[in-house]
């Protein structure tokens, strides 16, 4: 896959990455052009989960499906999915899933 890096914010320090060439990944196809931040784990525990790293793929369909619709759910179903494809160890999936349904707890309490 061949993505471009969008210098971070000075306010915020977030990169973000522009997908170059479209993509297939678990049945779910992605357009060229798509922006993404990767893996959202937040500056201070990017030693432990970088937003680029073999995930990164599982990463951006999540975005996708979530910015197109797609609800909580269904984004995080074929999130933990990707990680379980590319064989990120059981203790970490825990820690990442565990994050994410607690933004998307926090974010549906919110409307979004």
């Amino acid at each position: 896959m061949k993505v471009e890096i969008i210098i971070p914010e000075k306010t915020t320090g977030k990169a973000f990455f522009v997908i170059l060439e479209g993509f297939t990944y678990l049945n779910v196809i992605v357009p060229a052009g798509f922006v993404t931040d990767g893996v959202s784990s937040g500056r201070i525990l990017h030693s432990v989960f970088p937003p680029i790293d073999t995930y990164f793929l599982a990463a951006v369909i999540h975005d996708y499906l979530l910015q197109n619709g797609h609800g909580w759910e269904v984004a995080n179903y074929k999130f933990e999915e990707g990680l379980k494809d590319v064989n990120v160890p059981f203790w970490k999936r825990v820690i990442i899933m565990t994050g994410v349904n607690i933004a998307a707890t926090y974010y549906k309490l919110k409307g979004n």
